[in-house]
């Protein structure tokens, strides 16, 4: 499905909120739409496995992201997201992260789910090198790709 170019010029877009009552899905992805806020709706999606966030305008990803206790992959990309929830730690199920091109500064080893297999760093890297490192050693079970 191909979005009409015309909702690229709106500074409200928004998908339906009815997309929340889809009990059973397990994936998404928003892809290069014009999203500035991260939709609360996609909480209520207690199946959602995997979940791709990229070429977005969101720089907030909620806390109620961990209540998603079924997702093992999560990728915000290509997004001005400066700041991960303070909630991401709790994820317990979440095996990959992709933080690809995003304004992430904090690397804060405490922030991540310690049990994570891979994050993805990868693109305009404006974190701090020595953190990232620290990162590293602090993870070393989980592939981190700078």
């Amino acid at each position: 499905m191909q979005a009409d170019p015309s909702i690229y010029h709106l500074d409200d877009f928004e998908f339906p909120a009815e997309i929340g009552n889809l009990k059973k899905l397990k994936k998404v992805w928003f892809l290069n739409f014009p999203l500035k806020t991260f939709p609360e709706w996609i909480s209520k999606l207690k199946s959602l496995q995997y979940l791709m966030v990229r070429g977005n305008d969101i720089e907030i990803i909620p806390d109620s992201i961990s209540q998603l206790e079924k997702l093992k992959t999560l990728r915000i990309e290509n997004c001005p997201l400066s700041k991960i929830p303070k909630t991401l730690h709790q994820m317990q199920n979440l095996q990959v992260l992709g933080l690809s091109d995003t304004k992430l500064t904090d690397l804060n080893p405490n922030l991540f789910p310690k049990h994570l297999k891979e994050i993805n760093f990868s693109g305009t890297g404006i974190y701090n090198k020595e953190d990232l490192e620290y990162l590293k050693t602090k993870m070393a079970k989980t592939k981190i790709y700078p």
